[in-house]
């Protein structure tokens, strides 16, 4: 080989190791800290509503990203329950009861404020709810539902 065709490949080498380093580097962490499985899921809180996109995830590690649109506090409760988003058992001070509760962010001030909230989480019904007395009641609800994982249905269904 000459010296000529040596150097011809270095560089190319040099590229090539670089870009392989910055493809593994951005693989490592999904690129934004997300676990390999973990399902992403957006809510957006405002006066008086809740938006969740996707409204289901597998069952598994949900990581929901919270931001609070408006500027009066809210905050983002996650009980399990069979009951209709807009039908919770409600107390004496106007919020929701928190039993089935598999998690929550407390008060939040927004505009723009983003909170992060990882569960695991079971198949179920889940209702996702600023419990603020008195929110819930004027929309703040969303259904969320956790499926089982293929592979489970599967299993279940085999005689």
């Amino acid at each position: 080989m000459s010296r000529q065709t040596r150097v011809c490949r270095t560089p190319l080498s040099l590229a090539l190791i670089g870009v392989l380093t910055l493809s593994l580097a951005s693989c490592e962490d999904g690129g934004d800290g997300a676990a390999e499985g973990t399902a992403e899921v957006s809510v957006t809180l405002g006066d008086f509503f809740v938006k969740v996109a996707p409204p289901a995830a597998p069952e598994g590690e949900a990581r929901f990203n919270v931001t609070n649109t408006s500027g009066t506090a809210h905050e983002f409760y996650v009980p399990r329950t069979n009951a209709p988003e807009g039908r919770l058992p409600v107390s004496e001070d106007n919020k929701a009861d928190e039993s089935g509760k598999v998690g929550e962010l407390h008060e939040f001030e927004g505009p723009a404020a983003t909170r992060k909230l990882a569960l695991a989480l079971e198949p179920g019904a889940y209702v996702l709810i600023c419990n603020v007395p008195g929110h819930h009641l004027q929309g703040m609800h969303a259904s969320f539902t956790v499926e089982p994982l293929q592979q489970e249905r599967g299993r279940a269904s085999s005689p």
